[in-house]
């Protein structure tokens, strides 16, 4: 399998044990009214290539995971949970999803809040290092 679809896998399986409904990519989700819930986006960035020998890169990944909760109700929710995941998927951690390795090396980013006419958004940003041997 792809070192892509391992590391969705592996985020996502994490994500979901948190115990929130998550809206994934491409699938059908009704979002609660007046709960917390979570959307996981992900962004493939260019692979880099470091002279290690050959069959040896690194894919780039981004996963935008959106922490989405119900308006007029501050940000206090949207911000502790948004630190809950930024703490599950901390510099330094490791996942392996089918042998693969993927690596966070850098603190996950949390950018804010934003409103929408429905909900207040607290988005966490997280940037994985995926190595691969072909």
């Amino acid at each position: 399998m792809s070192a892509i679809l391992n590391t969705k896998r592996a985020v996502e399986r994490l994500v979901a044990g948190l115990g929130y409904p998550v809206a994934y990519e491409e699938v059908t989700f009704d979002p609660p009214a007046n709960a917390v819930w979570l959307r996981l986006n992900f962004r493939v960035n260019e692979p880099e290539s470091p002279t290690m020998g050959e069959g040896y890169y690194r894919e780039d990944i981004t996963a935008f995971i959106f922490v989405a909760g119900p308006k007029g109700k501050g940000t206090a929710q949207v911000i502790t949970v948004a630190e809950q995941i930024r703490t599950l998927l901390d510099k330094g951690s490791t996942l392996i999803e089918s042998g693969t390795e993927i690596l966070v090396l850098k603190k996950p980013q949390i950018a804010g809040t934003a409103p929408t006419d429905s909900h207040v958004v607290c988005p966490v940003i997280v940037d994985f290092s995926v190595n691969v041997y072909e």
